[in-house]
Protein backbone atom coordinates (compact mmCIF):
# COMPACT_ATOMS: atom_id res chain seq x y z
CA UNK A 1 0.00 0.00 0.00
CA UNK A 2 1.10 3.12 -1.29
CA UNK A 3 0.19 7.37 -1.27
CA UNK A 4 0.61 10.27 0.95
CA UNK A 5 -2.52 11.22 3.34
CA UNK A 6 -4.45 8.41 2.37
CA UNK A 7 -1.21 5.93 4.05
CA UNK A 8 -1.51 8.44 6.79
CA UNK A 9 -5.24 8.39 7.56
CA UNK A 10 -5.25 4.20 7.03
CA UNK A 11 -2.59 3.53 9.69
CA UNK A 12 -4.30 6.55 11.78
CA UNK A 13 -6.94 4.14 12.05
CA UNK A 14 -5.09 1.49 12.77
CA UNK A 15 -3.25 3.40 15.62
CA UNK A 16 -4.96 3.71 18.40
CA UNK A 17 -2.96 5.47 20.37
CA UNK A 18 0.95 5.17 21.56
CA UNK A 19 0.66 4.40 24.85
CA UNK A 20 4.00 6.25 26.99
CA UNK A 21 4.46 3.08 29.15
CA UNK A 22 6.94 2.63 32.20
CA UNK A 23 10.41 2.00 31.05
CA UNK A 24 11.68 3.30 27.33
CA UNK A 25 7.79 4.04 27.31
CA UNK A 26 6.89 1.85 23.77
CA UNK A 27 3.45 0.07 23.20
CA UNK A 28 1.11 0.74 20.51
CA UNK A 29 -2.49 -0.44 20.90
CA UNK A 30 -3.38 -2.28 17.95
CA UNK A 31 -6.80 -3.47 16.38
CA UNK A 32 -5.43 -7.43 16.29
CA UNK A 33 -2.84 -9.33 18.14
CA UNK A 34 0.27 -10.22 15.84
CA UNK A 35 1.29 -13.97 16.59
CA UNK A 36 5.12 -13.52 18.10
CA UNK A 37 5.50 -17.44 19.04
CA UNK A 38 8.75 -17.69 16.56
CA UNK A 39 10.60 -15.42 19.24
CA UNK A 40 9.87 -18.04 22.17
CA UNK A 41 13.20 -19.64 21.37
CA UNK A 42 14.90 -16.62 23.00
CA UNK A 43 13.02 -17.12 26.50
CA UNK A 44 16.91 -17.98 26.64
CA UNK A 45 19.55 -16.06 25.40
CA UNK A 46 21.25 -16.84 21.95
CA UNK A 47 23.92 -16.14 19.03
CA UNK A 48 22.38 -14.42 16.80
CA UNK A 49 23.84 -13.21 13.31
CA UNK A 50 21.79 -10.14 11.57
CA UNK A 51 22.61 -8.71 8.12
CA UNK A 52 22.52 -5.29 7.21
CA UNK A 53 19.14 -3.86 7.14
CA UNK A 54 16.97 -1.00 5.65
CA UNK A 55 14.89 0.91 7.79
CA UNK A 56 12.92 4.08 8.32
CA UNK A 57 14.32 5.81 10.96
CA UNK A 58 13.90 8.93 13.36
CA UNK A 59 16.51 10.09 16.00
CA UNK A 60 14.71 11.64 19.42
CA UNK A 61 16.23 13.16 22.47
CA UNK A 62 14.52 13.57 25.38
CA UNK A 63 12.68 11.37 28.22
CA UNK A 64 11.29 8.19 26.08
CA UNK A 65 7.73 8.41 27.35
CA UNK A 66 7.32 11.92 25.64
CA UNK A 67 9.47 10.40 22.25
CA UNK A 68 8.34 7.02 21.96
CA UNK A 69 4.52 8.51 20.82
CA UNK A 70 6.17 11.29 18.70
CA UNK A 71 8.46 8.65 17.26
CA UNK A 72 5.77 6.73 16.38
CA UNK A 73 3.54 8.87 15.11
CA UNK A 74 6.31 9.91 12.82
CA UNK A 75 7.56 6.47 11.58
CA UNK A 76 3.79 5.20 10.65
CA UNK A 77 2.78 8.50 9.50
CA UNK A 78 5.72 8.51 6.40
CA UNK A 79 5.47 4.27 6.39
CA UNK A 80 3.38 3.77 3.46
CA UNK A 81 4.42 6.63 1.85
CA UNK A 82 7.74 5.57 0.80
CA UNK A 83 8.76 4.19 -2.68
CA UNK A 84 10.07 0.61 -3.62
CA UNK A 85 9.12 -0.55 -0.03
CA UNK A 86 8.60 -4.77 -0.80
CA UNK A 87 7.57 -4.92 2.86
CA UNK A 88 4.75 -2.37 3.31
CA UNK A 89 1.82 -3.93 4.41
CA UNK A 90 -0.66 -3.69 6.75
CA UNK A 91 -1.64 -6.33 8.87
CA UNK A 92 0.77 -6.69 9.82
CA UNK A 93 3.09 -3.45 10.00
CA UNK A 94 6.29 -4.30 11.22
CA UNK A 95 7.15 -4.05 14.87
CA UNK A 96 9.04 -0.92 15.89
CA UNK A 97 13.28 -1.36 17.28
CA UNK A 98 14.88 1.17 18.85
CA UNK A 99 18.81 1.95 19.96
CA UNK A 100 19.56 2.83 22.96
CA UNK A 101 23.57 4.29 22.47
CA UNK A 102 23.92 5.97 26.22
CA UNK A 103 23.94 4.72 29.61
CA UNK A 104 21.28 4.47 31.66
CA UNK A 105 22.20 6.50 34.02
CA UNK A 106 21.83 9.20 31.41
CA UNK A 107 19.63 11.94 32.70
CA UNK A 108 16.37 10.93 30.55
CA UNK A 109 15.85 14.14 29.35
CA UNK A 110 19.11 13.54 27.84
CA UNK A 111 18.71 10.10 26.38
CA UNK A 112 19.22 9.31 22.52
CA UNK A 113 16.49 7.05 20.94
CA UNK A 114 17.27 6.17 17.30
CA UNK A 115 13.23 4.35 16.47
CA UNK A 116 13.35 2.81 12.86
CA UNK A 117 10.86 0.19 11.21
CA UNK A 118 12.26 -2.62 8.58
CA UNK A 119 11.89 -1.78 5.28
CA UNK A 120 12.66 -3.13 2.00
CA UNK A 121 16.06 -3.48 0.45
CA UNK A 122 15.38 -0.90 -2.39
CA UNK A 123 12.95 1.25 -0.42
CA UNK A 124 13.75 5.46 -1.20
CA UNK A 125 12.30 8.10 0.48
CA UNK A 126 9.21 10.21 -1.69
CA UNK A 127 10.48 12.92 -3.03
CA UNK A 128 8.37 16.41 -1.46
CA UNK A 129 5.81 17.82 -3.33
CA UNK A 130 6.94 20.29 -5.54
CA UNK A 131 5.21 23.19 -4.37
CA UNK A 132 5.24 22.51 -1.13
CA UNK A 133 8.73 21.61 -0.65
CA UNK A 134 10.47 25.22 0.08
CA UNK A 135 7.71 25.97 2.59
CA UNK A 136 7.79 22.74 4.28
CA UNK A 137 11.63 22.70 5.06
CA UNK A 138 11.67 26.12 6.73
CA UNK A 139 8.96 25.22 8.79
CA UNK A 140 10.45 21.74 10.28
CA UNK A 141 13.99 22.71 9.86
CA UNK A 142 14.51 22.55 13.25
CA UNK A 143 11.86 18.78 13.57
CA UNK A 144 13.83 15.94 12.99
CA UNK A 145 11.73 13.63 10.57
CA UNK A 146 12.03 10.34 8.84
CA UNK A 147 14.75 8.89 6.72
CA UNK A 148 15.58 5.82 5.25
CA UNK A 149 19.12 4.15 5.72
CA UNK A 150 20.96 1.07 6.38
CA UNK A 151 21.78 -0.13 9.88
CA UNK A 152 24.98 -2.43 10.24
CA UNK A 153 24.18 -5.52 11.99
CA UNK A 154 26.50 -8.53 12.43
CA UNK A 155 26.78 -10.94 15.15
CA UNK A 156 24.63 -10.53 18.34
CA UNK A 157 23.38 -12.15 21.49
CA UNK A 158 19.36 -11.71 22.26
CA UNK A 159 16.72 -12.79 24.76
CA UNK A 160 13.10 -12.26 24.58
CA UNK A 161 12.01 -10.76 27.75
CA UNK A 162 8.12 -10.87 28.74
CA UNK A 163 6.62 -8.53 31.11
CA UNK A 164 6.43 -4.54 31.65
CA UNK A 165 9.67 -2.19 30.72
CA UNK A 166 10.19 -1.44 34.39
CA UNK A 167 11.34 -5.25 34.77
CA UNK A 168 13.58 -5.65 32.09
CA UNK A 169 17.29 -5.74 34.39
CA UNK A 170 17.20 -9.06 34.58
CA UNK A 171 16.74 -9.79 31.40
CA UNK A 172 19.25 -7.75 30.37
CA UNK A 173 21.48 -9.19 33.36
CA UNK A 174 20.95 -12.48 32.23
CA UNK A 175 21.77 -11.69 28.51
CA UNK A 176 25.11 -10.15 29.73
CA UNK A 177 26.00 -13.07 31.94
CA UNK A 178 25.36 -15.96 28.71
CA UNK A 179 27.74 -13.36 26.95
CA UNK A 180 30.68 -12.89 29.27
CA UNK A 181 30.29 -16.89 31.07
CA UNK A 182 28.94 -19.14 27.77
CA UNK A 183 29.77 -16.99 24.96
CA UNK A 184 33.40 -15.74 26.71
CA UNK A 185 32.50 -12.60 25.01
CA UNK A 186 32.04 -9.39 25.78
CA UNK A 187 29.39 -6.33 24.40
CA UNK A 188 29.42 -3.17 22.62
CA UNK A 189 28.51 -0.64 25.61
CA UNK A 190 26.67 1.76 22.95
CA UNK A 191 24.89 -0.93 21.07
CA UNK A 192 21.81 -1.55 23.37
CA UNK A 193 18.80 -2.43 20.76
CA UNK A 194 15.45 -3.31 21.44
CA UNK A 195 12.73 -4.87 19.64
CA UNK A 196 8.81 -3.87 20.49
CA UNK A 197 6.85 -6.94 19.32
CA UNK A 198 3.77 -5.33 20.33
CA UNK A 199 1.09 -7.85 20.89
CA UNK A 200 -2.14 -6.11 21.47
CA UNK A 201 -5.91 -6.42 21.74
CA UNK A 202 -8.95 -4.93 19.77
CA UNK A 203 -8.99 -1.23 20.91
CA UNK A 204 -7.25 -2.15 24.02
CA UNK A 205 -3.75 -1.63 25.35
CA UNK A 206 -1.94 -4.65 26.28
CA UNK A 207 -1.40 -5.50 29.80
CA UNK A 208 2.46 -4.60 30.57
CA UNK A 209 2.66 -8.06 32.06
CA UNK A 210 2.12 -9.40 28.61
CA UNK A 211 4.72 -6.92 26.54
CA UNK A 212 7.41 -9.25 24.57
CA UNK A 213 10.29 -7.22 23.75
CA UNK A 214 13.91 -8.34 22.24
CA UNK A 215 16.31 -7.30 23.97
CA UNK A 216 19.97 -7.50 21.92
CA UNK A 217 23.36 -6.51 21.91
CA UNK A 218 26.56 -6.52 19.63
CA UNK A 219 29.53 -8.92 20.48
CA UNK A 220 32.75 -7.72 20.42
CA UNK A 221 34.04 -10.66 18.82
CA UNK A 222 32.55 -10.71 15.16
CA UNK A 223 33.02 -14.08 14.70
CA UNK A 224 30.78 -14.14 10.92
CA UNK A 225 33.28 -13.63 7.98
CA UNK A 226 30.94 -11.65 6.25
CA UNK A 227 29.66 -9.54 8.97
CA UNK A 228 28.94 -5.82 7.81
CA UNK A 229 29.27 -4.97 11.14
CA UNK A 230 32.94 -5.56 11.80
CA UNK A 231 33.49 -2.73 8.90
CA UNK A 232 31.20 -0.11 9.63
CA UNK A 233 28.98 0.72 13.15
CA UNK A 234 25.87 2.69 13.63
Amino acid sequence: MSGGDGGFSTIAKVLVGAVAAVGIGIGFCLFYEADTSEYDKFATPQPITIPKTRVLSIELVGDPNETAPKAGAALFGAYFSLRNNSESKLFPTPPIRARWPLPYDTPRHKWIGRYALVVGPDTEMPPPPAAAASDAADAKSSEPTPTVEDWSYGDYAQILHVGSYATEEPAVDKLKSYVTNELKDSIELDSHEEEYLLTSGRFVPVDPARYRTLIRYKLKTQRTANSDSAAAKK
